[in-house]
């Protein structure tokens, strides 16, 4: 289950930091250069996407786990 997680989260992770990546710089390229931009752009867009990219992983942890309570895995494996 662990290595399914990281196996399967990778590419919409990868996706997410190219967009974040991507957005960035086209919001670097539209502002002038100043210390708003700076916050904007490393504060704001990256710390958004740093908590952002970890959702690929939340969503495939919980569906695996729902997964093994529907079946009855996790009442065996705790008795």
């Amino acid at each position: 289950m662990f290595q399914c997680v990281f196996l399967l989260a990778s590419y919409p992770m990868d996706w997410i930091d190219a967009g974040t990546a991507a957005f960035g710089g086209w919001l670097g390229d539209m502002l002038p250069e100043n210390n708003f931009t700076d916050l904007l752009i490393n504060g704001l867009v990256a710390g958004l996407g740093g908590i952002v990219i970890f959702i690929p992983q939340i969503m495939i942890l919980f569906g695996l786990i729902t997964l093994l309570e529907d079946t009855g895995y996790m009442a065996r494996i705790s008795f």
